[in-house]
Formats: C-alpha cells, sequence, structure tokens
C-alpha cells in the first residue's frame, strides 16, 4: 500500500491494479482499495478523479491498448484536459468534485458507496442481502443499440445503448432487487412472494410481476407502466415501506430529485421499447415455420433458443404480433404448439414436442 501514498491523478490512472479495480472489480482489488481509503481518506478526490480517467479512455479503446500504450494515452489525454465533466456533487457535505454521472453509479456506488452512506444508495446490497460482490453481475450497454438481458428468475430486460445494470447472479432471497442506470424496459416475471425492486437514481419501483420502462438520467426519472401495476418511492430509504405513487397500465410518473416535485398522467407517447430497431417488427404470421420464427426472435433480441429441432422441423403456426414483449411471444407460441420455455445460463430452453 505505501507505493499509493505518493500517487496523483495520472499515477493512479496508469496503475494496471487500479485500473482493473475501477473496471474489473473483484472481492480481492475491492478488500484492498477499501482498506486504502480508510486509511487515506484525504485522498478520495485524486482516486475519484483518476478512476474517472480510466472509464474514459477503457469508453474510448476498450481493451485495445497495451499497458505501456495506456499510460501514454493517460499522459497525452492528462495534458490535454479532453475527458469533459458533466455534473457536481456533493459527497457527505464535503468539498464538491464534477464527476461523470456513470463514475458516480457505477464506481461510487458500487465501491466508495459504503464510505459515504448518507450521501448515495449503494449498488452493493446490504447485508440483508446477503450477496458478495462476486455473486452480482454488472452490464454495460456501449453496443449502440439494446441488449436483452435474461434473469435467473424469468424476467426480461431490455437495457437501453449507454446505460448499466446490475444484479445478483441468483435471486436467493426475499426480493429481486437491482440497480438501473439510464433506460430499460422491464419485463418481470411474476413471484408474489418475492417482490422485484428496481432503484434508478433517488427512486425505487416495487412490482411483483407486470411490465414497465424506467428512464433515469440525471435528476430525472420516468417510470411507466405497459402492464400490470408497480408502485414507486421517490425516497428510496431501504428502510421506509411507503409507496409515494401508484400506477396502473398506461400510466407513468416524472420525478425531478433535485427540486422534488413530480407528476402522474397517461403516457405521453405509443410504447417504443428502448433503442430497439434492431428488433425487427415480425409481421402477419400465416404457416410459418415455429424453427424460423425462432431464428428471427435471436436475430431480433440478442438471445440463443434451443430446442429440439426434431421435435419441431415441421412444425408451423400462424399468428400475428404487434407491440408483445418477447415473454408474450414466447408464451404465444408455446401456448399453440403445447410447448413450454425456461431461462437458463443466459439462453431461452423450449421444452416439449410440436403438437
Amino acid at each position: 500500500m505505501e507505493k499509493y501514498s505518493s500517487y496523483d491523478v495520472p499515477d493512479f490512472a496508469a496503475d494496471k491494479f487500479f485500473q482493473e479495480w475501477v473496471l474489473r472489480p473483484n472481492q480481492s482489488s475491492e478488500r484492498f482499495w477499501r482498506q486504502w481509503i480508510s486509511n487515506n481518506p484525504g485522498s478520495q478526490s485524486i482516486l475519484l478523479e483518476a478512476a474517472e480517467w480510466v472509464i474514459a479512455i477503457h469508453s474510448m479503446y476498450q481493451d485495445d491498448l497495451t499497458e505501456q500504450c495506456r499510460k501514454q494515452e493517460v499522459s497525452k489525454l492528462f495534458e490535454k484536459k479532453t475527458i469533459k465533466r458533466t455534473r457536481w456533487f456533493h459527497i457527505a457535505g464535503q468539498t464538491s468534485y464534477r464527476l461523470h454521472t456513470v463514475l458516480i453509479c457505477i464506481l461510487l456506488a458500487g465501491l466508495l458507496g459504503w464510505y459515504y452512506t448518507s450521501a448515495f444508495l449503494s449498488i452493493e446490497p446490504p447485508p440483508s442481502f446477503g450477496y458478495a460482490s462476486d455473486e452480482l453481475v454488472t452490464r454495460v450497454n456501449r453496443t449502440g443499440k439494446a441488449i436483452t438481458i435474461l434473469l435467473d428468475d424469468g424476467s426480461i430486460i431490455l437495457l437501453d445503448t449507454g446505460s448499466s445494470i446490475r444484479y445478483p447472479k441468483e435471486f436467493r432471497h426475499s426480493v429481486r432487487k437491482v440497480e438501473l442506470i439510464g433506460d430499460a424496459f422491464f419485463d418481470v416475471a411474476r413471484n408474489t412472494e418475492k417482490p422485484f425492486l428496481v432503484i434508478a437514481g433517488k427512486t425505487l419501483t416495487k412490482v411483483l410481476g407486470t411490465s414497465f420502462k424506467i428512464k433515469c438520467n440525471g435528476e430525472k426519472v420516468v417510470v411507466a407502466v405497459k402492464t400490470g401495476q408497480v408502485s414507486v418511492r421517490f425516497n428510496a430509504d431501504q428502510d421506509s415501506i411507503d409507496a409515494n405513487v401508484h400506477l396502473t397500465q398506461n400510466q407513468q410518473v416524472v420525478y425531478d430529485s433535485q427540486s422534488e416535485d413530480f407528476r402522474t398522467g397517461k403516457v405521453e407517447a405509443p410504447w417504443v421499447l428502448p433503442d430497439m430497431q434492431n428488433v425487427q417488427v415480425v409481421p402477419d404470421l400465416e404457416d410459418t415455420l415455429v424453427s424460423e420464427l425462432f431464428r428471427k426472435l435471436e436475430i431480433s433480441y440478442g438471445v440463443q433458443i434451443s430446442y429440439n429441432e426434431t421435435s419441431f422441423s415441421d412444425c408451423r403456426i400462424t399468428t400475428q404480433f404487434t407491440d408483445e414483449t418477447l415473454r408474450q411471444k414466447l408464451q404465444a407460441i408455446c401456448s399453440v404448439t403445447k410447448a413450454t420455455f425456461r431461462f437458463e445460463d443466459g439462453r431461452i430452453v423450449i421444452e416439449g414436442a410440436c403438437q
């Protein structure tokens, strides 16, 4: 730890161990840096700025740079001051730091949030959730289009480009909790015994099983319901159980955390899934091979569908899809073919033969 005592921003940003902690934290690195922060609380501003440089460089080059080239890029960018900081945040009443929103949510909430719990909602679940860091998955979408994420409980998330989400590999406890940064559409598998919680900014959305959209950009959060009903709390205090707003189908709430104002109303525009240009509109299907329909769904949603090709080799259906979710499409296909589906290891498994 001693070598870091003399480090400045560019030194941390060029340090391989520090980079790994920022981009791919594990139990060992989290333990080390938590202890280091505890021993050096006055260096937090240097650490945060260095982390911002690491994320900015990674977003430009991903993992394509050698360690030496990365050090040179840090030096070059630091001289030119090319990283734009977009907002000011106050950390536990201390000095203000200008940090990129994604850095605050990914780094602070995930790793430093424990140190200033009065200022930030921690992505790391509290002890009552019982999840270790290596049991959590963080997905960041930099593809330029929405991606499909299949959760182990059967829920489906369409994560918009430029957004990220963190969730347990397995929902083993009394609630199913995820944390969103950006925009996503949720199609939640119903489980009355395990509520599904989404923390986005300062809001907490609670559902049992429904489909809804959340847009979290800076201070503004929008929650819009497609099917079912949800409850939304504006102060995502883990100990509070009271919701500020209850929404039903085609209703939405817009919350401004800065002014603490909100307004409810009807969904303002027809339902459009997050940046889903890649999801092809499936036309009316007449006497269509189910295997061909599975292939189209795989391409559209970026998922893998496993099924017995022999059993479905001559299976044909006639149906029509409009704005159904992926789950609804699967349910319709399986209802006609007398098959079932489940999620396993990030893929969709179709069971049974076409009847």
